[in-house]
């Protein structure tokens, strides 16, 4: 299982369940990764939204490109928001969500936050025919 594991072992821990995940992400492990993202991302233009973008490193919308920007860099190596996102979604109304690619952990876990949201999944072209008739 690794050295970490190992230690933690040693001190007593009594369950440890090593999660199925291909890297470190938002954690300060990923603190060199995001500030090489950053350089590049200072290198590109962005404008202020015309929709609303909420963003999951602070569970509000963001206003401004500089807003959106700061975002960008804090999800690298910071845990995101993403329950407290679906809540704030849930509470301003929204009751359709759309999980696009292979799986279906998110959908699990905001059916966990309310059952009655409506979750689809998209993980292939043919998806998008079931979406499109369910919303009209």
């Amino acid at each position: 299982m690794g050295r970490a594991s190992e230690r933690l072992e040693q001190e007593g821990v009594k369950r440890l369940i090593p999660l199925p995940v291909s890297g470190p992400f938002h954690t300060s492990f990923m603190r060199r990764a995001a500030l090489k993202f950053t350089q590049e991302l200072d290198k590109i233009s962005f404008r202020d939204p015309s929709c609303k973008v909420l963003t999951n490193a602070f569970a509000r919308y963001a206003l401004s490109a500089e807003e959106i920007k700061k975002a960008l860099r804090m999800q690298m190596d910071h845990p995101v928001l993403w329950e407290d996102c679906m809540r704030k979604l849930l509470s301003d109304g929204i009751d359709l969500f759309i999980e696009v690619g292979p799986g279906k952990v998110l959908r699990g876990l905001l059916r966990r936050i309310d059952r009655r949201a409506s979750v689809l999944g998209m993980e292939n072209p043919e998806d998008l025919e079931r979406i499109e008739h369910y919303c009209n």
